[in-house]
């Protein structure tokens, strides 16, 4: 029986959006050469009756949130045996003594907390809440396709979050 999350450890999910070439129109230019595994780290563990795995913060709301949407009796059994190291996820937080500078709202709606600032001139700035800027940083890092690191300026004031990891996704699936 799993009972710890071993360090460096990827999450194991298969991420069926990314046989959808819509949804791999920003990621990659070639739609069938979408990666659909995810090298994002594994901060929960899972077992029960769909398996035994290891799943990144963003894969695992996923799991909770289509099986409590569509089939809420079956997360129990899902969900037997449940490892949750997600608010470690702030230990990857940038951390600086500067003021707060990233002020807007994710296309969810919710604060954001990461501003990406392209070196491309023609694209203007982006801003993520922290669970959108995680998901789209590991698509791409999974696909190869742009380390973004490299493509951006990253300005990030997640260390300035008023809501935990957990309390972030749930006001994020409403469940």
């Amino acid at each position: 029986m799993v009972s710890f999350i071993p360090e460096g450890q990827l999450c194991q999910a298969f991420d069926p959006m990314m046989i959808l070439p819509e949804k791999t129109a920003d990621i990659i230019d070639d739609p069938m050469k979408a990666s659909t595994s995810c090298v994002a780290p594994a901060y929960t563990y899972l077992e029960g009756s769909r398996g035994k795995r290891f799943l990144c913060d963003f894969h695992y709301e996923y799991e909770r949130s289509i099986t409590s949407d569509r089939t809420p009796e079956l997360w129990p059994a899902v969900a037997q045996i449940f490892i949750d190291n997600r608010e470690d996820i702030q230990n990857t937080f940038s951390k600086h003594k500067n003021p707060r500078s990233v002020f807007g709202k994710c296309w969810c709606d919710l604060e954001a907390f990461v501003k990406l600032i392209p070196h491309d001139e023609y694209q203007g700035p982006s801003l993520f809440c922290n669970f959108h800027f995680r998901k789209f940083y590991y698509r791409h890092l999974s696909n190869r396709s742009m380390i973004v690191d490299k493509h951006f300026d990253i300005i990030d004031d997640r260390q300035f979050m008023n809501m935990t990891i957990k309390e972030e996704a749930l006001k994020l699936t409403g469940l």
